[in-house]
C-alpha cells in the first residue's frame, strides 16, 4: 500500500472520529446492526492509517 497524503490522512481521521460518534449514538438508540457496520468501518479506517504510520510516519 502506498503512503497516505497528508490530506488522506487527515480526512481518514476525521471519517474515524464521525463513525464513532455515529456507531455510539446508533448503539444507544438499538440500532446494532448499524452500529456493528459503523464499527467495522471505524475498524478500517484505523487500520489504514495504523498501515500508513508503520510506513514511515
Amino acid at each position: 500500500m502506498r503512503m497516505l497524503t497528508e490530506n488522506q490522512r487527515r480526512s481518514l481521521e476525521d471519517v474515524r472520529a464521525l463513525l464513532s460518534a455515529h456507531n455510539e449514538t446508533a448503539a444507544r438508540d438499538g440500532h446494532s446492526v448499524l452500529a456493528y457496520l459503523l464499527e467495522l468501518a471505524r475498524v478500517e479506517a484505523n487500520d489504514l492509517l495504523r498501515l500508513d504510520h508503520n510506513q514511515g510516519r
